[in-house]
C-alpha cells in the first residue's frame, strides 16, 4: 500500500488517514488531530523528538500493546487552528479519537 501511494500520487498533494504509522512516517507533513482539534505538526522526526499523542502511538506500535488500550492523558498546547473538525469514529476504541493526516508531496497545506 504505501509504495502504492508513495509512487501513483508522487507531485500531487495528499491528504491521507492511518492508523497505521508506518503508511505516515516518510510523509512531509503530518497533522495529529485528537478529539476533532489540531494536536500536532511536523515530520515524523520532529514529532517523535516531541512528548505528545504521536509519540505515543509511535510507542505503543513499536511495543505491540493493545490498540483498546484508553492513552494516559497528555498535555498539549492549544489547537494550531480556530477552526473545528468534525469527529471522526473508528471500530479502534484508543484511537478512534486520533487520526494522522499527511501530505506526501513538498507542498504544504
Amino acid at each position: 500500500v504505501q509504495e502504492a501511494i508513495s509512487k501513483n500520487l508522487k507531485g500531487r498533494t495528499v491528504v491521507l488517514i492511518a492508523h497505521r504509522l508506518s503508511t505516515v512516517e516518510n510523509a512531509d507533513k503530518i497533522v495529529v488531530i485528537n478529539r476533532g482539534r489540531v494536536e500536532q505538526m511536523g515530520t515524523h522526526k520532529e514529532l517523535i523528538n516531541q512528548e505528545g499523542m504521536y509519540k505515543l502511538l509511535v510507542q505503543r506500535q513499536m511495543m505491540g500493546a493493545e490498540l483498546d488500550e484508553e492513552p494516559a492523558p497528555i498535555t498539549t498546547a492549544p489547537p494550531l487552528g480556530a477552526r473545528r473538525i468534525s469527529r471522526i469514529t473508528s471500530p479502534v476504541h484508543s484511537v478512534s479519537q486520533s487520526f494522522l493526516g499527511t501530505s506526501l508531496t513538498s507542498s504544504y497545506l
